[in-house]
């Protein structure tokens, strides 16, 4: 049954304007609550090391040889990597190591032969943005979001590893974004969410000969950068199908094609994956083919169903369809009789993780992929109404 949609809450963001930023709430902002990663930061190559500069150069001078790099945009990456050193220099203390691990993370790229072409922009755009806010920007809280003028996309601080890109929350940006304009929402902003997607389709990286996707520059969890996201890479499908019908841009539909073999490869090159229940499983993490998080198995099959819908995309489908049975059998595993885990076996949901895996069930249940979808999402909305 449709209801009524309801504003969503605003979420707090740092907007960064030249020297000095301003906190604003924004309610097209999703919570960080439901994006932010926690786990161990890793170690990137040391900054200064002349293996990691003499990387960094090769890389930018191949891709000029080869015509794959303007020179304009050799000029521009230069100059953005010495500044970084340069600033970094000057500052002290827990500055100079958010700033010295985002120079660091991009000369390990480097040095392991992976700084290709199309991986310089998110990268050398990334190292800009941590130049630019740490030597006077407000000291940020784990999970802060950040947005800087004149861009639609959000950063958030991790803790010791800077400001990074974070393609869930932008992907989320844009799809609350057409809720807006479509549900009534919030306020509606169809040229952002338009320069939001034309600049995520700038940052797409082309991780193998079969598709792009988006990337996650910085070490978590025991995977070293640059690794990809199923939940991120569905929820950018998803963003595209939605904004090529409201904007009348078929151009969207095919950026989104080309993010389709992420589901096609096995990880750690894409995200497919052998369920626990021996399906077909759609990995939260491309490093971690054993961690089976619920509410992302299932957020990238919705994903995947919409953009299948709104493309008439056959092979969108099929892939949903592959998993999708997983799903089904894995749900019940989520379920410890009075709250729901995170993950097989894992720990329990924290309340903003249960929530999420509730409203992803109950979209399932609303588009009638299964009965099991609205018994669980009912299930869990007492579990919470018993807390």
């Amino acid at each position: 049954m449709a209801t009524a949609a309801e504003p969503a809450p605003a979420a707090p963001v740092t907007v960064v304007k030249g020297d000095h930023a301003v906190e604003r709430e924004d309610p097209l902002v999703p919570p960080p609550s439901q994006t932010y990663m926690r786990g161990p930061a890793g170690r990137p190559v040391a900054v200064g090391s002349s293996r990691g500069t003499r990387a960094v150069a090769k890389a930018l001078e191949s891709a000029l040889r080869r015509k794959a790099l303007t020179r304009s945009r050799y000029d521009r990456y230069r100059r953005a990597y010495g500044r970084a050193r340069s600033v970094r220099r000057r500052l002290r203390g827990a500055r100079r190591a958010q700033l010295g691990y985002v120079i660091g993370s991009l000369e390990g790229i480097a040095a392991r032969g992976r700084l290709g072409a199309t991986r310089m922009p998110p990268l050398f755009v990334q190292l800009e943005r941590n130049t630019q806010y740490w030597p006077s920007m407000r000291y940020p809280v784990a999970g802060d979001q950040v947005s800087f003028r004149g861009s639609e996309l959000l950063y958030q601080y991790y803790p010791g590893r800077g400001l990074q890109l974070q393609p869930l929350s932008t992907f989320k940006k844009a799809n609350n974004m057409h809720g807006a304009c479509t549900k009534g929402t919030g306020p509606c902003r169809r040229e952002g969410l338009r320069r939001l997607l034309d600049e995520m389709a700038g940052q797409a990286v082309r991780r193998s000969s079969r598709f792009i996707a988006w990337e996650y520059m910085f070490s978590f969890g025991g995977g070293a950068p640059p690794w990809m996201s199923a939940m991120a890479q569905a929820s950018a499908l998803q963003a595209y199908a939605r904004a090529s019908e409201l904007l009348g841009e078929p151009r969207y539909l095919d950026t989104a094609r080309r993010a389709l073999g992420a589901f096609e490869t096995g990880a750690p090159v894409g995200v497919r994956a052998r369920g626990f229940r021996g399906g077909v499983h759609y990995l939260q993490y491309s490093f971690a083919p054993r961690l089976y998080i619920f509410n992302a198995f299932v957020a990238s099959l919705l994903g995947l169903y919409d953009y299948s819908r709104i493309a008439d995309d056959r092979r969108a489908r099929g892939l949903f369809d592959q998993g999708e049975p997983e799903a089904r059998r894995e749900i019940p595993y989520s379920d410890t009789g009075s709250w729901s885990l995170y993950s097989y076996r894992g720990r329990r949901s924290t309340p903003p993780y249960h929530e999420l895996l509730r409203e992803v069930l109950q979209s399932m249940c609303t588009r009638r992929l299964g009965d099991v979808y609205c018994s669980y999402a009912a299930r869990y909305r007492r579990y919470q109404s018993a807390h």
